[in-house]
C-alpha cells in the first residue's frame, strides 16, 4: 500500500466476505526499518468504491457522521506505536470519508477499491 519500503500494510482478504459476522478484519502492519512509527488507524483518507462482480455498486444510502474527538487518554489507547522491525495485526479504516451503506447478495463477489489520499503515519526520531 505504501510507496516507500519503511512500512508494509497487508490486507488479508482478496474479497469482502458478505457472510462474516465475527470480529473486524485485521491488517498485517510490518515495520521494515529501525525507526518507531505512530499510526492513527482512523486517520486514513481516500476515495473508495465497491465492485459487485467487477462492476461499480451504487450505495444503498449514506449515513451522517459526526466529529470524532478523543482526549489524551483515549488517544493513547487508539494510536498504534509500531516499534522497529515489529509486525502486528490491527484493524484499520482505510477511508474515513466513506459514509456509504451497501446491500450485498450472498452469491455475488465484492471487492473494495481504495485510493489513499492522506495517511496518518508519523515517524519518531
Amino acid at each position: 500500500m505504501n510507496k516507500g519500503k519503511d512500512i508494509d500494510i497487508i490486507f488479508p482478504l482478496k474479497s469482502i466476505n458478505t457472510q462474516a459476522t465475527g470480529p473486524a478484519t485485521e491488517e498485517t502492519i510490518k515495520n521494515n526499518i529501525n525507526n518507531t512509527f505512530i499510526i492513527d488507524p482512523q486517520g486514513f483518507y481516500g476515495k473508495s468504491y465497491i465492485l459487485e462482480n467487477g462492476k461499480v455498486l451504487e450505495s444503498y444510502l449514506y449515513f451522517k457522521k459526526g466529529y470524532y474527538s478523543r482526549d489524551a487518554g483515549l488517544c493513547r489507547e487508539d494510536l498504534i506505536v509500531l516499534q522497529p522491525f515489529q509486525t502486528i495485526h490491527h484493524s484499520i479504516n482505510f477511508n474515513k470519508n466513506n459514509r456509504a451503506v451497501y446491500q450485498y447478495a450472498a452469491p455475488n463477489r465484492y471487492e473494495e477499491i481504495i485510493n489513499l489520499l492522506i495517511t496518518n503515519i508519523t515517524q519518531l526520531f
